[in-house]
């Protein structure tokens, strides 16, 4: 998974992260997380970023 943002939710923290797996945006638990590797970089590209994901939830909202 690629890591995008971190949220907390008054009890819980949340990752939005690109899902390789799944070749789409998720959002995960961290405390349901099982597995990091330290140390690895993700270089920006296109479609795979936070304001891709933004814009996508935008154009969700505005859907009928």
């Amino acid at each position: 998974m690629r890591p995008l943002h971190l949220e907390y939710w008054g009890q819980v923290w949340t990752l939005t992260a690109w899902c390789e797996l799944r070749d789409d945006f998720r959002v995960f638990r961290v405390d349901r997380v099982t597995d990091v590797v330290p140390g690895v970089v993700f270089l920006s590209e296109r479609g795979k970023t936070i304001e891709d994901y933004f814009a996508l939830m935008r154009a969700k909202e505005g859907a009928p």
